[in-house]
């Protein structure tokens, strides 16, 4: 039986202790480049501003979120989270790194997920099941998490995190080229389901 897997959303995460959500205004959103029109791009009414938090949505596919400790964008999009990252950290070249995540979530569909969580288990104790698995994979510079959650008899959530260790370094200084590095990121997570269940298409 051929598997189908579907990307639902990409994610990039910067994680820091300098971020400020009262940064986030109409002026530092046009001045950076992240929207061109302030009218028809923000959601106005998802369009939120505090000390501890600062909301929105780009043309309702893509939101961003910002508090103290990260900078959090998710889209349907795949381009879009990679593109606002980077502009933030063009502008906002001061803020110190922790480190820096690429996020796939992945809908893998039309296999049998009850068989193959069950050979995970070391017993043949029948009242145990398996709901969720853990990996984790060193590859260089950076260290893949990846946990798969059964959805239904046929249906898993497959969830990506590429970590990099920033150690403090300030955003000015990130070299990444988080675009090439995504392409390459997403060419592995195909391959490893592909891996993990035979025949991904």
């Amino acid at each position: 039986m051929e598997i189908k897997h579907a990307f639902k959303s990409y994610s990039f995460v910067i994680a820091g202790n300098d971020h400020n959500p009262t940064v986030v205004t109409n002026y530092f959103l046009k001045e950076s480049g992240i929207v061109d029109d302030l009218t028809k791009d923000i959601d106005r009414n998802n369009f939120i501003v505090t000390p501890a938090l600062a909301q929105f949505t780009i043309k309702g596919k893509t939101s961003v979120l910002v508090n103290p400790n990260a900078l959090t964008i998710s889209s349907t999009d795949e381009k879009e989270p990679y593109r606002i990252g980077k502009l933030y950290c063009q502008t906002l070249k001061y803020i110190k790194a922790i480190g820096m995540g690429l996020n796939y979530d992945i809908e893998v569909t039309e296999y049998d997920f009850d068989k193959w969580f069950n050979s995970k288990l070391n017993t043949k104790n029948t009242s145990i099941t398996i709901r969720a698995i853990d990996y984790t994979i060193k590859l260089e510079d950076v260290i893949c998490n990846l946990k798969i959650t059964k959805l239904s008899q046929d249906k898993a959530h497959c969830r990506f995190n590429y970590h990099h260790d920033l150690k403090g370094k300030a955003l000015g200084e990130v070299t990444l080229d988080i675009e090439t590095r995504s392409k390459s990121y997403i060419e592995y997570s195909k391959t490893l389901l592909s891996d993990l269940f035979e025949n991904v298409s």
